[in-house]
């Protein structure tokens, strides 16, 4: 398994504030894309795939996702 971590994604959540960050866990960048392909807000665009961190872990046996949206206020 291998865990993606956003710092910083432009379109996260429906809140009032767009930024946010999310981390991914899944065996690929192709099963992570798959695996929130259902979430609307949630859009990392290429180039932020592309910035993405990612890091090899062993101790997680499925896949999940976190969403942390930017929900602070101004």
């Amino acid at each position: 398994m291998k865990i993606f971590i956003f710092e910083n994604v432009a379109e996260c959540s429906g809140n009032y504030h767009s930024d946010g960050g999310a981390v991914i866990i899944a065996e690929s960048i192709e099963a992570a894309k798959e695996l929130i392909a259902d979430i609307s807000e949630f859009e990392p665009t290429d180039e932020e795939w592309e910035n993405v961190e990612m890091f090899n872990i062993s101790d997680v046996t499925k896949p999940k996702y976190w969403i942390m949206p930017n929900a602070g206020c101004c």
